[in-house]
């Protein structure tokens, strides 16, 4: 069973309920997880799918436009005390993907990159999602949740499919080929057997 808790308004924790870890999700921080995650964008598992390999400064721009744009939420999340990954969630009604399926008002869409290469892995991603899945429906209203991995992720999409999300279709978008996923509220808890969010 998971039993999340907001220790404050800034962190939300929660057992896994198949792995038992703790993990803990957090606002991003571009004081103290720029370096990290810059160093992330530059390992060879991340760079040909966020193309965002470039110097420190350029980066530092990147993610201050992201952070300035109030429909975009980000976050850290850790595994007990490691992070182990950076996350983005944005309302798919200002975004290019809802031309793709018929979306609704409150959908969110999702981008996530999984940093120490040891936690990329069909097993070791699930609870990382969930936990992810858990803050979101806890924390926004919305009933449904889409992401678009690269179909060329071959361990992403069958991680995110043992996670909670669907194929819905394969889309062409200007910068890649993608398979376009999507996981529901209520779909989510009753295959977690968590408790109503």
């Amino acid at each position: 069973m998971s039993n999340p808790s907001a220790f404050d308004s800034d962190l939300f924790s929660t057992v896994d309920f198949q792995s038992g870890q703790t993990i803990q999700v957090r606002p991003f921080s571009i004081e103290t997880d720029l370096h990290l995650l810059h160093g992330w964008m530059r390992l060879p598992h991340i760079a040909p799918f966020w193309q965002l390999d470039v110097p420190l400064e350029e980066f530092r721009r990147y993610l201050n436009r992201s952070l300035s744009n109030p429909s975009r939420r980000h976050y850290m999340v850790h595994v007990g005390k490691v992070p182990v990954s950076y996350a983005m969630s944005y309302r798919v009604h200002e975004d290019e993907i809802r031309h793709h399926y018929p979306y609704r008002e409150t959908d969110l869409g999702g981008h996530f990159v999984v940093g120490p290469r040891s936690f990329l892995t069909v097993e070791a991603i699930p609870p990382i999602v969930r936990a992810m899945l858990r803050f979101i429906f806890q924390k926004e209203n919305t009933d449904r949740i889409v992401v678009e991995p690269d179909v060329r992720n071959r361990i992403i999409i069958p991680a995110l499919q043992k996670s909670g999300f669907y194929v819905y279709s394969r889309v062409q978008l200007p910068h890649k080929k993608a398979c376009l996923m999507l996981c529901e509220r209520q779909v989510f808890l009753d295959e977690s057997h968590a408790e109503e969010v």
